[in-house]
């Protein structure tokens, strides 16, 4: 398809400012078809009017009732840092991931357009599904595991891995 050439006028400006603010998601070729321009015109209305790229940061969907245990145990460790410095290096860090069909989402490729940063998130769907999941720590400067779990992740199948496995791993 050959774009013909448009002067930008204040009204295809206005119409991309219109688009953009209707969709904060869009992205510039989306607009750019709609509109009639170029992509590059699309990004240079935008700049023009200040407005940045804001990428949305995925974050893990936090309950009312989980800021008080988060708050006392910040402040307990804390507390053990203070009357040891070397209490982070006894304190096994831990974390699993799970590897799903679903694949990988690509950040580069969710953002909002705005004057400021609007500070977006995105709420991932719970995870119902597991096709593999892996546990790894760190302790002080060692790397333990990482370790694969045979099966889908239950409490019993994790009470297994910290009774007889983690002891084998340390």
């Amino acid at each position: 398809m050959v774009r013909v050439r448009t002067a930008l006028t204040p009204a295809v400006e206005q119409n991309v400012l219109q688009h953009v603010e209707r969709n904060p998601r869009t992205s510039t070729r989306s607009v750019a078809n709609s509109v009639g321009v170029s992509h590059c015109s699309v990004w240079r209305i935008l700049r023009e009017q200040d407005m940045h790229p804001f990428h949305v940061q995925r974050v893990q969907t936090q309950q009312p009732k989980d800021y008080a245990p988060r708050v006392a145990f910040a402040q307990w460790y804390l507390g053990k840092c203070a009357t040891n410095p070397l209490f982070p290096d006894e304190v096994l860090f831990s974390d699993e991931a799970s590897f799903t069909r679903e694949g990988i989402f690509n950040t580069h490729n969710d953002h909002i357009w705005s004057v400021e940063n609007p500070h977006a998130i995105r709420r991932r769907a719970a995870q119902i599904r597991f096709s593999v999941n892996v546990w790894a720590g760190i302790m002080g400067d060692h790397l333990i595991g990482p370790y694969l779990f045979p099966c889908r992740l239950t409490g019993l199948n994790y009470l297994l891995f910290l009774q007889q496995v983690l002891p084998q791993l340390f």
